[in-house]
């Protein structure tokens, strides 16, 4: 995968990341960690977890979405326990650093920068490779770090097809 095969749309996202988050400045991928680990911290101040509910809307409620794009429910719905739920989920965003032989995965608070980031890291996933969590694992290291990992199948192919010199 290289970055000028990414749709111009996908790459316009990235670079708007990187400049109003990042400042232009790449994190380096030793510091990945890190800087997600601070970020998850200034996330969680601005008040929310990383949980979502499964939640039945009873017939005297509705869902509109604002001029923002944020879906509301009217009138505003009191959760107790007259009122079913169905479940819960964390969003995740996968990652791994550069000595990691596995994929890591760290709880997205809602509303702030990982939350922007998770949901660009999805939209390229399959861009990176086609097992979800590896690509969105390649595609946040990519984001951040600007490194670009090669696949198993473009590792064959150079390792079969060194570039000429």
């Amino acid at each position: 995968m290289r970055a000028e095969g990414l749709p111009a749309d996908k790459m316009a996202q990235v670079t708007a990341f990187r400049t109003e988050v990042l400042q232009g400045q790449l994190v380096p991928w030793t510091a990945l960690q890190g800087w997600l680990d601070a970020q998850a911290t200034a996330d969680k101040a601005l008040g929310y977890t990383s949980w979502c509910l499964l939640v039945p809307l009873r017939t005297t409620h509705h869902m509109r979405v604002t001029e923002e794009g944020q879906m509301v429910v009217e009138p505003p719905l009191l959760l107790d326990d007259t009122q079913p739920l169905l479940g819960a989920q964390s969003l995740l965003l996968h990652y791994a650093g550069p000595e990691d032989t596995w994929i890591r995965s760290k709880p997205v608070p809602y509303g702030g920068v990982l939350l922007r980031l998770q949901q660009i890291v999805a939209s390229l996933a399959g861009h990176f490779s086609s097992d979800a969590r590896g690509g969105e694992a390649l595609a946040t290291i990519f984001v951040l770090t600007g490194v670009i990992i090669p696949t198993p199948e473009e590792q064959a192919f150079w390792e079969e097809h060194p570039p000429r010199r």
